[in-house]
């Protein structure tokens, strides 16, 4: 038997040999489609710069070149006090998944400038209208002054070691509130805050996966304050990083009372309808807004915004600021909104409308 095995490999050595070669350059290849594979798993679920998403915020982002950070407006309706103030979040996970925070604590230091449009430091604010009395301050969440800038002695503040902590499940973040104190609406509006984060590496390198965040805070006068009535418009400051945003602020702001009817189109737009991260946005009251989600043939969702900017137990409130993102393949662009009329209340090929009902 044995003899008749090496006759038969002796007369067969040749077809022998090409099976085998041919088994192994098949396992190469099926090594490679797999690793092929797997790299481009990886491309997916890894930004273009190689960061996390696991730091964020309502107003910070990240770089949109190097040393450069977006500009954001607020709006504001003059008040006879001049004081003016924005709520700030820094956050430990994406807006839309507070489910899923950075597996880690998170420590940075938050740095507050005085500066110009363009983020560059001003150094000398001389002639800077009324300066005497003027104030930047930081506040926390427990309302504790944490920074003060008074205008024309001091143009840069850090809040040092500011950590979010980790809880397994559970969003994290940290509350600011920036003051504007004495701001003319009028004379000051070449003057901005800006602010950024200083991620805590240390030596060992920490957070390789996380980036700084920053932004540029311009206080813009609300045009329409004399107006009994309310309008709506996409923050047009994001027009800074065309081509590469992948979200808007849809700002509402006026006086009076009026109903506000949003409507979007889930399979491309992502709204925050529930003024949710970590954090209420605003302090919303009951009936305040009405959400109505997409059901059988009404494939679009709406938020209804029943906004009263005389309405004491609202705080006045006569500005909402709702974060609006692109969840499909098609980026957001202004032409995407459209706010209709009684003469024009088709959507059109927009992706996100709204109409205001005066009451």
């Amino acid at each position: 038997m044995k003899n008749r095995i090496i006759v038969f490999l002796k007369k067969r050595w040749l077809l022998i040999w090409v099976i085998i070669c041919a088994v192994t350059i098949t396992g190469i290849s099926v090594m490679a489609s797999y690793e092929g594979e797997d790299s481009i798993m990886k491309r997916v679920i890894v930004s273009s710069d190689g960061k996390s998403t696991g730091f964020t915020s309502n107003l910070l982002a990240g770089e949109i070149s190097e040393g450069r950070y977006a500009h954001r407006s607020i709006y504001r309706t003059p008040r006879v006090s001049k004081i003016y103030e924005a709520e700030v979040y820094i956050r430990n996970h994406e807006p839309e998944s507070p489910d899923f925070p950075y597996e880690s604590d998170i420590t940075y230091d938050l740095e507050v400038s005085i500066t110009d449009s363009s983020g560059n430091i001003i150094t000398d604010l001389t002639g800077f209208g009324g300066a005497e009395g003027k104030l930047v301050l930081i506040l926390n969440e427990e309302g504790r002054t944490v920074a003060t800038l008074p205008v024309g002695q001091t143009v840069s503040a850090t809040i040092q070691n500011q950590t979010i902590v980790y809880e397994k499940g559970k969003p994290g973040s940290l509350k600011y509130i920036l003051v504007y104190q004495n701001w003319d609406l009028d004379e000051d509006t070449e003057y901005c805050v800006k602010l950024k984060t200083t991620l805590a590496r240390g030596q060992n390198n920490n957070y390789p996966d996380l980036a700084d965040i920053g932004c540029v805070v311009g206080l813009k006068k609300n045009v329409d304050f004399e107006k009994n009535g309310w309008d709506a418009f996409l923050n047009e400051s994001n027009d800074t990083i065309t081509g590469t945003i992948d979200g808007y602020n849809l700002v509402l702001t006026g006086s009076g009372a009026s109903d506000i009817t949003i409507r979007w189109d889930p399979a491309n737009i992502s709204l925050n309808h529930l003024f949710r991260g970590t954090e209420p946005v605003f302090d919303l009251k009951s009936g305040e807004v009405e959400y109505v989600a997409p059901s059988g043939s009404e494939t679009w969702a709406t938020l209804i915004v029943h906004a009263n900017a005389n309405d004491a137990a609202r705080d006045y409130r006569n500005y909402y600021n709702i974060q609006v993102y692109s969840t499909g393949n098609r980026r957001i662009t202004a032409s995407d909104f459209k706010k209709l009329t009684a003469e024009d209340s088709q959507p059109g090929t927009s992706l996100i409308t709204v109409q205001i009902h005066d009451n």
